[in-house]
């Protein structure tokens, strides 16, 4: 145990609790997470982008630059490798109606990009821990941050035209919108015993697009993004 954590982050013992962060890593989203910590290492890494960070006394492996499906699972994997208890996924979604800057809790996330439905092809979604639902939305309440609850769907990219993925889509209108990672890191983080929550924010819908760089868009993502943090670490410091 731990070859495999020590080779990419560094350490086989990894800290108990850690909180990722899907998509592309960017500066100015490490910046926002870091001020949300008493203290905070460089962050590391090719591919997975990490630091070691403390908060009420704990330390915290926080991962950035995880997207799409499969470095989503390599990186469980290495979480379990290295021991890790309590994992958090934030990430940025597509809402089809809600407003940039909602937060939304997924309690059932469907499955089409692909990994899941490779696993379990008679059930492709992964229904969220009512206990970890619970636990989000004490720590929302007791923060005042309003939020939405439903079905999500993951999908193999936002930005390639599949067709079967667009048909889907386009049926089934009880979704509240579309990102990339939560469906694997919610099924396979309870099947590697992770303890998995997750929190999205939407970063884009039919008024203003993923690239759009906007002052007004890009606040409000942001904090989105650190609400979205405060509640993660809220949660898993109650997980003690």
């Amino acid at each position: 145990m731990g070859r495999f954590s020590e080779a990419v982050l560094e350490r086989r013992d990894l800290p108990d609790a850690c909180i990722v962060f899907g998509g592309t890593y960017l500066p100015r989203r490490a910046r926002v997470v870091r001020r949300r910590f008493d203290s905070w290492t460089r962050p590391k890494g090719q591919v997975t982008k990490y630091s070691y960070a403390k908060k009420y006394d704990e330390e915290y492996l926080v991962c950035f630059n995880t997207y799409g499906a499969a470095p989503t699972l390599e990186l469980l994997h290495m979480l379990k490798d290295g021991g890790t208890k309590r994992t958090f996924f934030i990430g940025s979604m597509y809402a089809r109606s809600l407003p940039v800057g909602m937060l939304v809790l997924p309690d059932r996330v469907v499955d089409k990009a692909g990994i899941v439905s490779l696993d379990n092809p008679e059930h492709p979604y992964a229904v969220v821990d009512p206990r970890s639902i619970r636990r989000i939305e004490r720590s929302l309440a007791l923060l005042g941050v309003p939020f939405t609850r439903g079905t999500t769907v993951s999908t193999p990219s936002v930005l390639h035209d599949v067709k079967p993925v667009k048909r889907y889509l386009s049926s089934d209108r009880e979704h509240l919108g579309v990102e990339m990672e939560l469906s694997t890191f919610h099924y396979f983080g309870s099947k590697l015993g992770l303890n998995p929550h997750g929190l999205l924010y939407v970063s884009d819908n039919p008024r203003h697009d993923v690239i759009e760089m906007s002052k007004d868009v890009l606040r409000t993502r942001m904090r989105a993004l650190g609400r979205a943090t405060d509640a993660a670490l809220d949660v898993l410091n109650r997980m003690i």
